[in-house]
C-alpha cells in the first residue's frame, strides 16, 4: 500500500497533512496507533488556537481543543460540542451541548464552563455576539443550554466554528489529545474521552527545532520520524523517504507605528531572493485578492528599521537575514527588536476559518485594524467579492507564502496491524467512526 498523508486541517490556502501511514507490520489490535516523533518548525509550546504561529501549529491545536462547531469545505457548520445547529427562538439562538462531554482533567463540560471560556476570549470573531456595551451576549440558561444574541448579519454557528473560539479552560480541552511539556518535548497523548472519539494515534512527541546537521542526523538514525531538511547528511540513495509541504500561510509585514518603514521595505524587497529561504513569492494574501496597500506613506527618511519577529521561528529569522542583505544595498539598516520599540512586525497569517473573508479579517486584525476585522467577521463569511473589495485597504506588505516541507520515513511513522489495517487516520476521526475498534 502506497504511503500517503491525510489532511488534518484546511485553512484558506493551507492544507496541513498529518502523518504518513506505515508499510511495516505489527501485531497490534485493529484501530490502535503507536507513537510518532516529529520535529517542531518553531519553538515548542502548548499549541494555541487563539494565536497559532503556523498552520502546522493550528492543526495540532485543533487536535487538543474543540469548538462548539466546525465547518466543512463549503463553510457549512457541523456540530462538534453542540448537539445540533443553533435553534432560533425569537431574537435569540439556543445551543445545547452534547451529553456526557468531559474535559481532559475529567471535569464535565457544562454550559457555564463554555461561557467562561468564551468570556476570556478577546478575539474579533466575537464582535457579532456582543451587546452595544461590549459585553458578550451569551447566557448559560441550563447545565447544557446556552442562549445567544447575535447581530442581524451574524450566523452564530459559523462564528463559533472559528478556531480562536475553541473551548479551552486552562490547559484543558475536549480534543483528541491532551498536551503537556515534558523533558524538553511537547507530548500529545491520546484522550479516550475525546468529544470526537479516541484517536488512532497513542502519542505524538514533538522535539525542539535543531540545526540542519543535527536534525538530519537524528532523522537518519531514526530517532525522529520526520525532518524539515531534505538533503541526506551522509549521501547515498534514500528509498524509504517521501516529502510533502505541510504548512502554507502568507507571511506579511505590518506597521507598528507611523513612518516610512513599510514603504521603504516595499521598495527594497526582492521576493525572488526570499524564495531561497522558504517563501513562495507573491504580493497578495490569496490569488483572488488584490495586493494590499501601504497606507500612503513615503519611502524616504529612515536609516534604521526595527522589526519585531517571533524569535522562536527559524523561518522568520532566515527571512529577516535575507531582508537585511537587501536593505544594506540601499543603505538602510534592519535590526530585530522588541514589539514595543519596533517600526514593523513580521507575522504569519493563520486564519480561524477557511475562505478569503476569514483570511483577510485575520490580516486586518494582525495589522491593528480591529474594526475592519470585526466588520468582516460579522458579515457573510462565504463570499469572496466583498473581501476582494476590501483587500486593497489593508496596510501591509505581503512577502510570500511560507511553505515548509516535512520529509518523512514511511516505515517509522506509525504502524499497521497484520490484517493490513492502517492504525492511524486523520486524528479527528475516531476508531468507532471508522468501523474499527480496539
Amino acid at each position: 500500500m502506497k504511503t500517503r498523508f491525510i489532511a488534518a486541517l484546511a485553512i484558506v490556502v493551507t492544507v496541513v497533512p498529518l502523518l504518513a501511514v506505515d508499510e511495516g507490520s505489527a501485531a497490534l489490535p485493529v484501530g490502535y496507533g503507536g507513537v510518532v516523533r516529529w520535529p517542531a518548525s518553531t519553538a515548542l509550546r502548548i499549541p494555541d488556537t487563539r494565536a497559532p504561529r503556523t498552520a502546522f501549529e493550528a492543526a495540532l491545536a485543533r487536535s487538543i481543543f474543540d469548538g462548539l462547531y466546525d465547518v466543512d469545505e463549503s463553510l457549512r457548520p457541523v456540530p462538534v460540542l453542540a448537539e445540533s445547529l443553533p435553534a432560533r427562538e425569537g431574537e435569540r439562538f439556543t445551543v445545547r451541548l452534547r451529553e456526557g462531554l468531559t474535559l481532559h482533567d475529567r471535569r464535565p463540560l457544562t454550559a457555564q464552563r463554555v461561557l467562561e471560556a468564551l468570556e476570556t476570549s478577546t478575539s474579533f470573531w466575537l464582535a457579532g455576539l456582543r451587546r452595544p456595551d461590549g459585553s458578550l451576549d451569551i447566557e448559560a440558561t441550563g447545565p447544557r443550554t446556552l442562549s445567544i444574541g447575535a447581530s442581524r448579519t451574524t450566523r452564530p454557528s459559523r462564528v463559533l466554528a472559528a478556531t480562536p473560539l475553541s473551548i479551552r479552560l486552562g490547559s484543558a480541552g475536549t480534543g483528541s489529545f491532551r498536551a503537556r511539556m515534558r523533558e524538553g518535548k511537547l507530548e500529545l497523548r491520546g484522550f479516550r474521552g475525546a468529544a470526537r472519539g479516541a484517536p488512532y494515534l497513542d502519542r505524538v512527541l514533538l522535539t525542539a527545532p535543531r540545526a540542519r546537521g543535527d536534525a538530519l542526523r537524528e532523522f537518519e538514525l531514526q530517532r525522529i520520524d520526520g525532518s524539515w531538511f531534505g538533503a541526506r547528511l551522509y549521501g547515498g540513495e534514500e528509498e524509504t523517504t517521501e516529502s510533502v509541504t505541510v504548512t502554507r500561510a502568507p507571511l506579511m509585514i505590518v506597521a507598528k507605528r507611523s513612518g516610512p518603514a513599510l514603504a521603504i521595505l516595499a521598495r527594497s524587497v526582492d521576493r525572488r531572493r526570499l524564495a531561497r529561504v522558504g517563501l513562495a513569492p507573491t504580493d497578495r494574501l490569496a490569488p483572488e485578492l488584490p495586493p494590499p496597500g501601504l497606507g500612503g506613506t513615503s519611502a524616504t527618511g529612515a536609516a534604521t528599521i526595527v522589526i519585531a519577529i517571533d524569535r522562536g521561528d527559524p523561518l522568520m529569522a532566515r527571512v529577516v537575514e535575507a531582508l537585511r542583505a537587501q536593505l544594506d544595498e540601499r543603505g538602510v539598516r534592519l535590526r530585530v527588536g522588541p514589539a514595543s520599540r519596533a517600526d514593523v512586525s513580521l507575522v504569519s497569517v493563520v486564519p480561524g476559518l477557511p475562505g478569503n473573508v476569514a483570511l483577510l479579517a485575520t490580516a486586518f486584525d494582525l495589522a491593528g485594524d480591529r474594526g475592519a476585522a470585526e466588520a468582516l467577521a460579522s458579515g457573510n463569511l462565504a463570499g469572496t467579492g466583498h473581501a476582494a473589495r476590501r483587500a486593497s485597504s489593508l496596510s501591509a506588505l505581503v512577502l510570500g507564502v511560507r511553505q515548509e516541507t516535512l520529509h518523512y520515513r514511511r516505515a517509522r511513522a506509525v504502524r499497521r496491524d497484520d490484517h493490513d489495517h492502517v492504525l492511524m487516520r486523520e486524528i479527528h476521526v475516531s476508531r468507532s467512526a471508522s468501523g474499527e475498534s480496539r
